[in-house]
């Protein structure tokens, strides 16, 4: 017999959870601090979104678009807000439902909210109802009992009132996009809000030409209008610090544009306004990863781990996550992967558990654990540097595959040939094999065109000195390789 659906009082526990849920900070606790954790609702700041219909921008509130319409697709890059968005968007629909409840509306008359990403949405089971609910519930933590979550699916696979489906991140899921095409098929008055990197989209919701349906592409945040309250939040703790960190970057022009990237914004705030920031992109992560690696996180136990033997296994991790489609050849990086036992110290565990995530426990058979890396863009970073890593021939062996259309390596080639300690000797391999007539002349920059391809254009990657740039420059602005 199926349980009864759940009541004013379960759904308001499950609003109250979610809230919690979905206002989690993602990243470390910064040990120069005292007190709770950071929220994303104590720092973030609006963001807005353009589109381009028949030649014409249109640039609107990010909060208003994803309040009304019946289907909103966001864009961007790596870092650009797309999961931040997603969740504020999420947490602001279940603050607003627990006021409703609170002035005594009827959960008729509520719009609720649901949250789930496309990797977990395509791996359940059941029709595409029960696929949402199951993948949205099972994220939660603890609500209290099984019967309450029985009774929560029950709820909402049944609900035919105003419900808000933010579906996150297209671009981590591989496989099949039948299940999107599904949930498409929900009618009004369920909504649908969808993440990706432009490269994933394809279509795969039907968008309206109509007031209620857009596909917009997130915009950097905007300096110093959004960045230094940004940053004065982050450190209201500590506000001198803040001021050191805002000072240095308004003194460099580069800094202030990659400071409107969300993510190298929090990137910035947690190496602190203490010492100098790094001018490459390469070097940012590469410092930021040793921080998390050895930051205080919750249940920290004061040993610190060794950084440069965490490093080798969340590279080789990353690596042996990567593998092609047949027959296509292009990339293939699930979401969630299944990796080899981490042969190291309790303290080293502890701190490689915090950037790629065990979501299970070790199967029983292989010894392998299911993982998912804290950001996408981590593991691209951590792949070009098991790249960088390899001899020159065995290198360019690796990218050349991936140098044109393959999404999951737009990142990861340009960044790996920028941090390779040969890295022109690298490049003129890669052109020679990828040209015909090799260089002309021995000129690298006479090929611009295939250097400009096999870099990214995306990319100002500072393979040189630092004031001698290549041609290719990036139009996002996520800083220098």
């Amino acid at each position: 017999m199926a349980p009864a659906p759940a009541g004013r009082a379960e759904i308001v526990t499950y609003l109250a959870a979610f809230t919690d849920w979905v206002n989690t900070d993602p990243w470390p606790r910064d040990e120069r601090f005292s007190g709770p954790a950071l929220t994303p609702a104590a720092i973030e700041r609006k963001l807005r979104v353009s589109e381009l219909t028949r030649a014409t921008r249109f640039d609107y509130d990010a909060d208003d678009l994803a309040a009304h319409c019946r289907r909103l697709v966001i864009l961007g890059p790596p870092g650009s807000g797309k999961t931040w968005l997603a969740k504020r968007t999420a947490r602001r629909c279940a603050e607003k439902a627990l006021d409703a409840l609170a002035a005594g509306d009827s959960l008729d008359d509520i719009e609720l909210p649901l949250y789930t990403t496309c990797s977990k949405l395509f791996s359940a089971d059941g029709d595409i109802r029960e696929a949402i609910v199951s993948s949205a519930l099972m994220q939660i933590s603890d609500l209290g009992s099984s019967r309450l979550i029985a009774s929560l699916r029950t709820f909402f696979t049944e609900r035919t009132s105003a419900t808000l489906l933010v579906i996150d991140a297209l671009d981590e899921a591989l496989g099949p996009d039948e299940r999107l095409r599904q949930a498409d098929t929900l009618r009004a008055p369920w909504r649908i809000v969808l993440t990706s990197r432009p490269s994933s989209w394809n279509q795969q919701l039907i968008i309206d030409n109509d007031h209620f349906n857009h596909v917009g592409e997130l915009q950097p945040l905007r300096y110093p209008t959004d960045v230094e309250p940004f940053i004065q939040n982050w450190f209201h703790q500590r506000p001198e610090w803040g001021r050191n960190l805002a000072a240095q970057i308004a003194q460099r022009r580069h800094l202030q544009e990659a400071a409107t990237v969300p993510l190298i914004l929090a990137f910035y705030c947690i190496l602190g306004g203490r010492q100098p920031l790094p001018s490459f992109t390469r070097d940012l992560y590469s410092r930021v990863l040793k921080r998390i690696l050895t930051g205080r996180w919750r249940g920290w136990d004061g040993h610190q781990p060794h950084v440069d033997d965490c490093l080798r296994a969340l590279q080789g991790m990353a690596w042996s996550a990567t593998s092609t489609q047949d027959p296509s050849g292009l990339g293939y990086w699930p979401d969630v992967f299944h990796a080899q036992p981490v042969r190291l110290g309790e303290a080293e565990r502890n701190a490689v558990d915090h950037i790629a995530v065990p979501i299970a426990l070790p199967d029983i058979d292989t010894d392998r654990t299911a993982r998912r890396f804290i950001h996408h863009s981590m593991r691209e970073h951590l792949v070009a540097e098991y790249v960088a890593g390899l001899p020159v021939m065995e290198a360019a062996e690796v990218l050349l595959p991936h140098l044109w259309y393959d999404p999951e390596w737009e990142y990861a080639c340009p960044a790996a040939v920028a941090m390779h300690p040969q890295n022109d000797q690298l490049l003129r391999e890669l052109i020679r094999r990828t040209m015909p007539t090799g260089l002309n002349n021995g000129s690298l920059y006479g090929t611009d065109a295939c250097s400009g391809r096999i870099l990214g254009r995306r990319f100002d990657l500072g393979l040189w000195h630092r004031h001698d740039r290549h041609p290719c420059v990036s139009r996002w602005p996520t800083g220098c390789w």
